[in-house]
């Protein structure tokens, strides 16, 4: 439907009017010229015609009629000259800014143009605009009435440029020569004069608004003569030439008061339409196509938009507009003069429909369509041009001729026809060629069109009767768009859905392309059926099930695409089947009688594919997807047994995911060689509907009846079978219901498939008869529920009390129950007394019995709990018996365990102390630890488990002090002394009697000791220690002996070597060392048992240590003042005395020397008696002649200081051989 709306005019409105131009050129203006109207006061001669209906006599086309001239005529002309009616040039221009809303005023202004610029008045005459040039194009048309009867006729062409608002008039070119600059539309003649003049034609822009074609008319040579025109001609813009236009095909007959409109073809060239007019002998309703390929032009009548069925009663002076429109062009058509003429009607009648002609590429799909149409209607009316603005959507017109003129402005939206510059021609899903989603959306489709624009935004709306989804696309170009479906779920699967798309800020596409949403499966809903899920089918034959998927309303899903997880696995023992097969392989080569070598050797190859797919874990199969939601698996089979199928759905299209109903299966494989029980039309499957409708019968029979039966108040019995049958049915509801599903989904498949035609038809009267039992059950489930229902409220408060009095009573049996033997280690009635393993198993014993004679009462209660619905009150009871159920269990393994730890404890005990392997025996503590703390917690508060803890944590603890008192480094002395802490009497230590038991070392009660213990253990690994030590000390100095470099001393002839003593550096080291380490012993606490020793190498260590130091600088002095006090005459001469005191000190130093040297060891040698104060003495003697030397030489320095420059020796020499310079 389209609505028209009356527009209100203000400006310099034009004059009314009719057979003007109205032309849309752009930037929301458009121009109005000429057409014929009244001249003068326009209100006064209104006012006067209508008084007289003389205005009801005038029309403007008596010049133009093609009826023969009459009397009638003759007048009608008299009359309009004596009213002045007659053509104009004014000029419009109409701002189209108030055409986009419906309230909005048109304003109008009047063009000023000079006179002698303007082209001369006219009517019906034809204006294009062209927009390479920005200027309109007016042709030909009817001008000034210049004798009576008559008007003339105009060939001039005219540009008006909109921007500077002034009129050209081109210069024409007058050459022949054709230059083909625009073919095919300049591939005919050129010519150098106009056509012929003419009005009531018909033009239309091609190639870009570079060529103005014009077509048929009323007029002819010299402007004066009457005659429908037919002829085709087109005028080259940039050239101002005209061409006469080469064709192929019948055009059509001439005519005037018809169109002329281009479109645009997908091929991207110009077709040009003419549809309509008259003629002097006719009226037309006829279209014709001039079509263009690029190289020719073809003239074809459009049958399927001509003739009275489509293009309706025969018109002509209509308005008309081609719309650019994607994927088509539309041609608009308004009012006109339509219908036969006759005496009556001379001018035939008005109308005031539209029209609407879609322009696709091949003239043979073009039809007229009739909108509807609403608002306010304009009056019927004819020459008046409509024009189109794509910015609001509308087509407006101005004026007309009705019988008189008009001056009203008229609006229409056809926005909806049009749709905005681009459309859509197809969509898909990228991953299937259907335009279907799932209903949970998420499905990628691409959209295929034209004309969007890749710089904009897309939205793409999903709608239905209730409502509309949008989603944002994504422009892949100017012809494709990608988008996600959205969710669906709000409006559901059964609507019908239409998509469409805006670009950017434009409106949505007026073609709706038609797309379907579809359910997703549930699994909580979808059923499986068939042979190879039932029992019976046989191995090694090809068997099959079908999984029907159904949405979460139950209903069957229309497509496929859904993934499952299906398993199919072996459930016996899969070894045992193994070693079996392995056993007949085996055995084939000594095949019995009957068996052939074929058959051997099938049963092997059976035996090895077995085996294969055992170790996969599962047998293959094959998925068909039959695409309408229907799954066929196939799989044989390869040995017969218990077998399961599990069936999972993955959640496609975000359906809900799981196991279906009913799954996993488990059924069992015959060795059958029967291959009908393996089909899908087989035995197998027709016997298990058949079975299942008899049995849901059945149940529904005996359920009707045990719910119909009396009860009584006073008998519970009667109460509890009424309540029993209520119970089971709520418990096998949902198995029933499942089998329902698939066995009616089978069936269902058996008749869409035309299998067992027949017994089929029969399933489905028995299902549908079982059915109504199975829901006549149900429905008398609620009037039985308030049957027995003050009955069921009174015994339900009686069982409430008893349970109750029950959980009492239950709850002080399980307090005495933790008060029985076995949850201590030792006798109540005899302290100290140890319980034994025996008698804990003889109380748990008796604990037990008594505990079953108590779960046969909670059972009891239990069932009336479940039958009365009153579990909660039972379930602290259950947990009760089930607390002491386990802890006998677990008791019972505790004493074991307790049994176990003395055993260990007691056969640890006779192991003898030497050769004791102590890393064993703790790993066996460990592990005994281990199982002690592996028992269960609820053990863990009795007295029994705590000794049991504390017996092993002692033995463990224990065992380091053993490792302590199994060191070497213990001496009897050390036993002596833990003998003593202990207080054990005849304890004969393992140093004295190597058959020592461990036993007799843990009678000590070593952990009760532990300090005292790892105090003794610790003073005799230090004493042991200190011991070493002095050994290696005494070890070493044995073997540490002198080295000496030799110095010769001279006396006169004879030369004598004194040993030069010294001490290896290493050995130095150990000097340091030792003396640190039996310092450290000094301060040692454990320092008693070896003090002599110590207290010896202290001295002997300090005396070799300072004797050491004495002789290396009584050395290094000696040989210093040896050569000057012993050979030196100066040095006799000057130091007379201690020359003689040298003498001493020479003898005295070698000698000791020499002793030394002989004795060798360092410690000996260095240890002798008033050694150190010997060599004291000789060191403070060399001191005294070190000193008297330096004074004399000193003396002679200060005589010659040159001589501070000469060493002593030197100097010495220079002074005792100063007779003989030649020496010095």
């Amino acid at each position: 439907m389209i609505e028209w709306e009356h527009r209100r005019s203000a400006g310099d409105v034009p004059s009314k009017r009719s057979g003007h131009s109205f032309t849309e050129a752009g930037n929301g203006m458009a121009f109005l010229f000429g057409g014929v109207t009244l001249a003068g006061d326009r209100s006064s001669i209104e006012s006067k015609a209508e008084d007289d209906d003389r205005i009801a006599e005038l029309d403007p086309l008596d010049d133009i009629t093609n009826l023969s001239s009459d009397d009638s005529g003759k007048k009608k002309a008299k009359k309009r000259r004596r009213l002045q009616s007659g053509p104009t040039n004014e000029m419009f221009r109409l701002e189209l800014s108030g055409g986009s809303s419906s309230d909005g005023d048109m304003y109008w202004n009047k063009v000023d143009v000079p006179a002698a610029t303007a082209p001369p008045a006219r009517w019906q005459h034809t204006a294009d605009y062209s927009h390479s040039l920005n200027s309109i194009i007016v042709f030909g048309g009817f001008g000034e009435v210049d004798k009576p009867g008559g008007s003339s006729r105009l060939n001039d062409l005219w540009t008006f440029d909109v921007t500077s608002e002034t009129w050209t008039k081109p210069k024409l070119s007058t050459t022949t020569n054709s230059i083909d600059s625009c073919p095919p539309w300049t591939s005919g003649l050129a010519q150098k004069d106009s056509p012929y003049p003419r009005g009531a034609h018909a033009s239309s822009l091609v190639s870009s608004g570079s060529c103005l074609v014009i077509f048929g008319g009323y007029g002819g040579r010299g402007g004066y003569t009457r005659k429908d025109l037919s002829d085709l001609h087109v005028f080259h813009i940039p050239t101002c030439q005209w061409y006469s236009v080469k064709t192929a095909g019948v055009p059509p007959p001439a005519r005037s008061g018809h169109k002329l409109l281009s479109s645009l073809s997908s091929n991207g060239h110009d077709n040009l339409y003419v549809m309509g007019g008259w003629s002097v002998s006719q009226q037309f309703d006829d279209v014709y196509m001039l079509e263009n390929d690029g190289s020719t032009l073809t003239w074809s009548k459009v049958v399927t938009a001509s003739g009275p069925e489509s293009w309706g009663p025969k018109r002509w002076n209509f308005g008309a507009i081609s719309v650019p429109a994607v994927p088509n062009w539309k041609i608009f058509v308004f009012g006109g003069n339509s219908g036969e003429l006759d005496q009556t009607r001379p001018q035939g009648m008005l109308q005031n429909n539209i029209q609407v002609l879609e322009c696709p590429s091949s003239a043979d799909s073009n039809a007229w369509c009739h909108p509807e149409i609403a608002g306010t209607i304009p009056s019927p009316r004819s020459d008046t041009a409509i024009i189109h603005s794509k910015d609001s959507g509308r087509i407006f017109f101005f004026g007309g001729w009705s019988t008189r003129w008009h001056d009203d402005m008229y609006a229409c939206d056809v926005s909806d026809i049009v749709g905005p510059p681009y459309n859509i021609f197809s969509i898909k899903a990228a991953d299937w060629d259907e335009a279907t989603s799932p209903i949970t959306g998420g499905t990628q489709l691409i959209l295929t069109g034209k004309g969007f624009s890749a710089s904009s935004t897309a939205v793409v709306k999903f709608a239905c009767p209730n409502g509309a989804i949008e989603v944002t696309g994504d422009l892949k170009g100017d012809d494709v768009i990608a988008c996600s479906a959205p969710e669906f779920t709000c409006y559901g699967s059964d609507e019908p859905v239409h998509v469409t798309v805006k670009i950017g800020p434009n409106r949505f596409t007026n073609n709706a392309l038609p797309f379907n949403f579809f359910s997703v499966t549930d699994a909580s809903q979808t059923v499986a059926f068939g042979p190879g899920i039932l029992s019976g089918i046989g191995r090694d034959i090809e068997t099959s099930f079908v999984i029907r998927a159904k949405d979460e309303t139950a209903r069957d899903r229309v497509c496929g695409m859904d993934k499952f997880t299906i398993k199919i696995i072996q459930v016996d023992d899969v070894n045992e089947s193994i070693v079996d097969l392995d056993r007949h392989s085996i055995n084939i080569s000594q095949s019995r009688a009957g068996i052939s070598i074929v058959a051997a050797t099938k049963m092997k190859a059976r035996a090895i594919r077995v085996k294969k797919r055992l170790a996969d874990g599962s047998i293959p199969y094959e998925l068909k997807d039959c695409n309408d939601g229907t799954y066929v698996i196939t799989y044989t089979p390869p040995e017969q047994g218990n077998y399961r199928v599990s069936i999972e759905f993955n959640g496609t299209f975000d359906g809900k995911a799981g196991s279906i109903r009913g799954s996993p299966f488990q059924f069992s494989v015959t060795a059958t060689d029967d291959e009908s029980n393996s089909a899908i039309n087989g035995r197998i499957l027709n016997k298990d509907i058949e079975t299942f409708i008899s049995q849901l019968k059945e149940f529904s029979s005996a359920t009707s009846t045990g719910l119909g039966k009396a009860v009584s108040a006073d008998d519970l019995r009667s109460l509890i079978a009424v309540k029993e049958h209520l119970r089971n049915l709520s418990q096998k509801k949902t198995s029933l219901e499942n089998g329902i599903a698939a066995n009616q989904a089978a069936l269902l498949y058996f008749k869409q498939h035309s299998i067992n035609s027949s017994s089929t038809s029969a399933f489905l009267r028995g299902m549908e008869s079982a059915i109504t039992a199975w829901n006549a059950v149900n429905a008398i489930v609620p009037e039985t529920v308030e049957r027995i229902s003050e009955v069921d409220e009174v015994w339900r408060e009686k069982i409430r009390f008893k349970l109750e009095a029950y959980e009492k009573e239950l709850e002080g049996k399980h307090k005495d129950f933790h008060k029985l033997p076995f949850w201590f280690y030792y006798k109540a009635s005899e302290s100290g007394v140890k319980l034994g393993s025996e008698a804990a198993a003889m109380a748990i014993s008796q604990a037990q019995a008594d505990l079953d004679s108590e779960s046969r009462n909670l059972d009891e209660n239990s069932y009336l709990c479940f039958i009365f619905e009153l579990d909660s009150l039972i379930t602290s009871s259950q947990q009760h018996v089930k607390e002491m159920k386990a802890d006998l269990v677990e008791m019972t393994k505790l004493w074991q365990v307790s049994e176990k730890l003395e055993a260990f404890v007691d056969s640890s005990k006779q192991l003898l102390w030497k050769g004791l392997d102590l890393e064993a025996l703790e790993d066996s503590a460990k592990a005994m630890l281990k199982e002690v703390k592996g028992l269960h917690k609820c053990t863990r508060w009795s007295d029994a488990f705590n000794t049991v803890d504390r017996i092993c944590k002692d033995f463990l603890a224990t065992i380091p002090l053993i490792v302590l008192l199994g060191s070497k480094s213990m001496r009897p002395r050390h036993w002596k002394a833990l003998v003593n802490v202990t207080k054990t009497k005849n304890f004969i230590p393992p140093c004295d009697n190597e058959a020592t038991p461990l036993g007799d070392v843990l009678s000590m009660d070593l952990l009760r000791f532990s300090n005292d213990v790892e105090e003794i253990c610790d003073q005799a690994s230090k004493e042991d220690k200190m011991e070493m030590s002095l050994q290696e000390i005494e070890k070493r100095w044995l073997g540490i002996d002198l080295i000496m470099t030799p110095f010769e001393k001279k006396d006169g002839d004879r030369v004598e070597t004194v040993p030069m003593l010294g001490i290896e550096e290493e050995d130095f080291e150990s000097l340091e060392n030792d003396q640190l380490l039996i310092q450290g012993m000094m301060a040692s606490r454990y320092l008693a048992q070896f003090e002599s020793e110590v207290t010896g190498w202290v001295k002997s260590l300090s005396n070799v240590n300072e004797v050491f130091l004495l002789v290396g600088d009584i050395q290094r002095t000696w040989s210093y003042l040896e050569p000057l006090f012993m050979h030196s005459d100066e040095v006799k001469r000057e130091l007379p005395e201690d020359a003689t005191r040298f003498i001493t000190i020479d003898i005295d130093t070698r000698s000791v020397l020499h002793k030394a040297w002989e004795t060798k060891n360092v410690n000996k040698a260095f240890n002798q008696e008033g050694l150190i104060d010997k060599l004291e003495g000789i060191q403070e003697q060399l001191d005294i002649c070190k000193k008297s030397l330096a004074d004399f030489l000193d003396g002679r320095r200060r005589q010659f200081p040159r001589y501070y420059f000469v060493s002593e020796a030197d100097l010495l020499d220079i002074l005792s051989n100063g007779g003989n310079p030649e020496k010095i």
